[in-house]
């Protein structure tokens, strides 16, 4: 995946608003999958993986959604059985997508800018003079650029997985 920034948008210049919120609730701070091998006629020790917030670190922040968490309000640890996995390294593989899905929602926000047609869903783009917390780099999500009297706007929500 690449990290890359592939636009910066200043607060004061182009970047005309932004509204992030920090989410935390159900946010684990670690991922256990579990799956018994006797489905398939193996043997009756479960394979079990279990990532934890330390060992997945943020790709868009300095410290991830699950790691803020954890020092804030305590583990909150997470069972996932239903995996029909069949290696240990295909448990791992999975805990930690599963835990990079959830801190990818550590902060969401709406921002708007003076339309560029650059800004598009499914890029990294790097927001700057946001303050210690919310500068950095963010995952686009949705985009929409609009004319009207009031000239072109690109309004867009982004998603990132720490501080």
């Amino acid at each position: 995946e690449d990290d890359a920034a592939k636009l910066k948008l200043i607060w004061g210049e182009d970047l005309l608003n932004f509204s992030p919120r920090i989410n935390t609730n159900g946010m684990p701070t670690s991922i256990e999958v579990r799956n018994s091998q006797t489905y398939s006629g193996g043997s009756a020790s479960p394979i079990v993986a279990k990532v934890e917030a330390g060992s997945v670190p943020p790709r868009l922040g300095r410290r991830s959604g699950p790691q803020y968490v954890l020092a804030r309000f305590g583990a909150n640890d997470v069972l996932s059985d239903d995996q029909k996995v069949t290696t240990l390294e295909e448990a791992k593989e999975i805990a930690t997508a599963a835990l990079r899905k959830q801190a990818i929602r550590f902060i969401e926000g709406q921002a708007e800018t003076v339309g560029n047609p650059q800004l598009v869903s499914r890029t990294v783009i790097e927001m700057q003079r946001l303050g210690r917390q919310f500068s950095g780099k963010y995952y686009v999500t949705s985009t929409e650029h609009t004319i009207n009297s009031s000239g072109y706007r690109t309004t867009f929500h982004v998603n990132r997985d720490g501080l």
